[in-house]
Protein backbone atom coordinates (compact mmCIF):
# COMPACT_ATOMS: atom_id res chain seq x y z
CA UNK A 1 0.00 0.00 0.00
CA UNK A 2 1.60 3.69 -0.97
CA UNK A 3 1.96 6.13 1.04
CA UNK A 4 -0.47 9.35 1.03
CA UNK A 5 2.19 11.94 -0.91
CA UNK A 6 2.96 14.74 2.26
CA UNK A 7 1.23 18.01 1.49
CA UNK A 8 3.24 20.98 0.33
CA UNK A 9 4.81 22.69 2.62
CA UNK A 10 2.65 25.80 3.49
CA UNK A 11 -0.35 24.13 2.21
CA UNK A 12 -2.44 23.05 4.75
CA UNK A 13 -4.46 19.96 3.11
CA UNK A 14 -3.69 16.45 5.25
CA UNK A 15 -3.79 13.16 4.13
CA UNK A 16 -6.67 11.36 4.47
CA UNK A 17 -6.19 9.31 7.54
CA UNK A 18 -6.51 5.28 6.91
CA UNK A 19 -9.45 3.66 7.65
CA UNK A 20 -9.41 1.60 10.94
CA UNK A 21 -9.50 -2.07 10.36
CA UNK A 22 -12.75 -3.76 10.69
CA UNK A 23 -13.06 -6.48 13.23
CA UNK A 24 -13.94 -9.37 10.30
CA UNK A 25 -10.58 -8.56 9.01
CA UNK A 26 -8.83 -9.13 12.22
CA UNK A 27 -6.74 -11.73 12.80
CA UNK A 28 -8.27 -14.68 15.32
CA UNK A 29 -7.33 -14.15 18.45
CA UNK A 30 -7.44 -16.97 21.53
CA UNK A 31 -7.09 -14.13 24.27
CA UNK A 32 -10.77 -13.95 24.02
CA UNK A 33 -11.22 -17.26 25.24
CA UNK A 34 -9.62 -16.33 28.75
CA UNK A 35 -10.82 -13.00 29.27
CA UNK A 36 -14.83 -13.76 29.64
CA UNK A 37 -13.76 -16.13 32.59
CA UNK A 38 -11.20 -13.96 33.87
CA UNK A 39 -14.63 -10.69 33.77
CA UNK A 40 -16.66 -12.96 35.21
CA UNK A 41 -14.61 -13.78 38.20
CA UNK A 42 -13.73 -10.17 38.60
CA UNK A 43 -17.99 -9.50 38.73
CA UNK A 44 -18.00 -12.02 41.10
CA UNK A 45 -15.18 -11.16 43.60
CA UNK A 46 -16.55 -7.43 43.31
CA UNK A 47 -20.03 -8.61 44.55
CA UNK A 48 -18.71 -10.35 47.13
CA UNK A 49 -16.34 -8.13 48.65
CA UNK A 50 -18.63 -5.24 48.45
CA UNK A 51 -20.97 -7.39 50.40
CA UNK A 52 -18.72 -7.99 53.13
CA UNK A 53 -17.59 -4.84 53.63
CA UNK A 54 -21.17 -3.83 54.21
CA UNK A 55 -21.48 -5.96 56.98
CA UNK A 56 -19.44 -3.41 58.44
CA UNK A 57 -16.78 -4.19 61.01
CA UNK A 58 -12.80 -2.97 61.47
CA UNK A 59 -12.34 -4.74 57.73
CA UNK A 60 -15.08 -2.93 56.03
CA UNK A 61 -12.73 -0.19 54.84
CA UNK A 62 -10.30 -2.51 53.75
CA UNK A 63 -12.72 -4.83 52.26
CA UNK A 64 -14.38 -1.86 50.01
CA UNK A 65 -10.81 -0.69 48.72
CA UNK A 66 -10.56 -4.35 47.61
CA UNK A 67 -13.78 -4.09 45.57
CA UNK A 68 -12.83 -1.08 43.96
CA UNK A 69 -9.51 -2.94 42.84
CA UNK A 70 -11.44 -5.87 41.67
CA UNK A 71 -14.38 -3.23 39.75
CA UNK A 72 -11.30 -1.34 38.26
CA UNK A 73 -9.68 -5.00 37.10
CA UNK A 74 -13.52 -5.76 35.65
CA UNK A 75 -12.81 -2.50 33.64
CA UNK A 76 -9.63 -3.13 32.61
CA UNK A 77 -10.47 -6.74 30.98
CA UNK A 78 -13.84 -5.75 29.47
CA UNK A 79 -11.89 -2.78 27.76
CA UNK A 80 -9.44 -5.49 26.18
CA UNK A 81 -12.29 -7.43 25.38
CA UNK A 82 -13.88 -4.85 23.50
CA UNK A 83 -10.75 -3.78 22.10
CA UNK A 84 -10.28 -7.75 20.47
CA UNK A 85 -13.61 -8.71 19.63
CA UNK A 86 -15.40 -5.59 18.95
CA UNK A 87 -18.24 -6.60 21.29
CA UNK A 88 -19.14 -4.97 24.44
CA UNK A 89 -19.25 -7.78 27.48
CA UNK A 90 -21.88 -7.16 29.74
CA UNK A 91 -21.94 -9.63 32.82
CA UNK A 92 -25.18 -11.11 34.52
CA UNK A 93 -26.43 -9.95 37.78
CA UNK A 94 -24.48 -11.27 40.64
CA UNK A 95 -25.49 -12.05 44.13
CA UNK A 96 -23.04 -13.73 45.44
CA UNK A 97 -23.98 -16.26 48.54
CA UNK A 98 -21.87 -15.72 51.53
CA UNK A 99 -21.35 -18.25 55.09
CA UNK A 100 -22.63 -15.74 57.40
CA UNK A 101 -19.25 -16.77 59.53
CA UNK A 102 -16.91 -13.84 58.91
CA UNK A 103 -14.00 -15.84 59.20
CA UNK A 104 -15.56 -18.54 56.22
CA UNK A 105 -16.78 -15.71 54.17
CA UNK A 106 -12.77 -14.12 54.48
CA UNK A 107 -11.12 -17.44 53.55
CA UNK A 108 -13.33 -18.09 50.61
CA UNK A 109 -12.40 -14.99 49.58
CA UNK A 110 -8.81 -15.94 50.07
CA UNK A 111 -9.33 -18.86 48.02
CA UNK A 112 -10.85 -16.88 45.45
CA UNK A 113 -7.54 -14.31 45.18
CA UNK A 114 -5.21 -17.40 44.68
CA UNK A 115 -7.91 -18.51 41.90
CA UNK A 116 -7.72 -15.48 40.86
CA UNK A 117 -3.48 -15.22 40.70
CA UNK A 118 -3.57 -18.52 38.79
CA UNK A 119 -6.09 -17.81 36.38
CA UNK A 120 -3.93 -14.57 35.70
CA UNK A 121 -0.79 -16.58 35.20
CA UNK A 122 -2.35 -19.12 33.14
CA UNK A 123 -3.54 -16.39 30.60
CA UNK A 124 -0.67 -14.11 30.75
CA UNK A 125 1.58 -17.60 29.29
CA UNK A 126 -1.45 -18.07 26.82
CA UNK A 127 -1.34 -14.69 25.15
CA UNK A 128 1.04 -13.28 22.77
CA UNK A 129 -0.30 -9.73 22.64
CA UNK A 130 2.47 -7.69 25.42
CA UNK A 131 0.15 -5.30 26.66
CA UNK A 132 -2.48 -7.46 27.62
CA UNK A 133 0.28 -9.92 29.07
CA UNK A 134 1.33 -6.90 31.03
CA UNK A 135 -2.11 -6.36 32.36
CA UNK A 136 -2.87 -9.95 33.53
CA UNK A 137 0.84 -9.72 35.68
CA UNK A 138 -0.18 -6.64 37.02
CA UNK A 139 -3.27 -8.45 37.91
CA UNK A 140 -2.18 -11.38 39.45
CA UNK A 141 0.35 -9.24 41.30
CA UNK A 142 -3.16 -7.56 42.71
CA UNK A 143 -4.51 -10.33 43.56
CA UNK A 144 -1.96 -12.00 45.71
CA UNK A 145 -1.59 -8.52 47.66
CA UNK A 146 -5.54 -9.26 48.03
CA UNK A 147 -4.63 -12.37 49.23
CA UNK A 148 -2.04 -10.96 51.80
CA UNK A 149 -4.63 -8.70 52.82
CA UNK A 150 -7.41 -11.18 53.39
CA UNK A 151 -4.94 -13.53 55.09
CA UNK A 152 -3.79 -10.42 58.07
CA UNK A 153 -7.88 -9.50 58.15
CA UNK A 154 -7.95 -13.65 59.25
CA UNK A 155 -5.13 -13.43 61.54
CA UNK A 156 -6.40 -10.05 63.43
CA UNK A 157 -9.56 -12.38 64.19
CA UNK A 158 -7.78 -15.14 65.97
CA UNK A 159 -8.48 -15.56 69.20
CA UNK A 160 -5.76 -14.96 71.75
CA UNK A 161 -3.99 -17.69 73.56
Amino acid sequence: MAEAPLPASGSSALPAPLPCPKPEVLPPCGDRDFLVPLMELSARRTAALRALARRGGSAAGSLSAMASDCRADFCRLSTAHFLITGQRYRPGAVSPALPRDLGLALRDRWLECIRWKVLCETACQATEEPVLSHLLQEMGREGTGHAALLRSLLEKRCPPP
